[in-house]
């Protein structure tokens, strides 16, 4: 049975569905995973880990958005922070912050691109740290 689990960046959420972390070393059908990346920033926002390789042709791809099939010897050799050397240095930390709309007080601080994520209640998102 496969289990679907969301490793949050912030806004942005690590998407894997796997069984277990042992289920995805032992799967010899996976050559690659799918790295979500936002094009302009090439910062990480998910990662797909597939039951099957062609279930990457499937995974969504947003606005702003790319993937990269990262093979799956790179997953296994860390955690994200390999998969975002794979697909290269981002031009942004992605350390934002979510600062209430009508108060202006700070109520949260994420990982995301800015100018990909918005605030599902309508908070503004701020880039707070542009070093990286």
């Amino acid at each position: 049975m496969t289990s679907r689990r969301d490793f949050l960046l912030g806004g942005a959420a690590l998407l894997a569905t796997v069984g277990s972390m042992t289920d995805v070393v032992a799967r010899e059908s996976v050559t690659a995973i799918g790295a979500v990346y936002a094009t302009k920033s090439k910062l990480l926002l998910r990662m797909h880990i597939p039951d099957h390789d062609d279930e990457l042709d499937r995974v969504h791809i947003g606005p702003g958005e790319s993937m990269m099939r990262v093979p799956i010897e790179v997953f296994r050799s860390g955690n994200h922070l390999v998969v975002q050397d794979f697909i290269g240095k981002p031009t942004i930390s992605g350390v934002c912050e979510v600062i209430h709309k009508e108060t202006g007080e700070v109520i949260n601080r994420i990982i995301a691109d800015p100018e990909l994520y918005s605030d599902p209640d309508g908070h503004y998102v701020v880039l707070v740290d542009e070093t990286v």
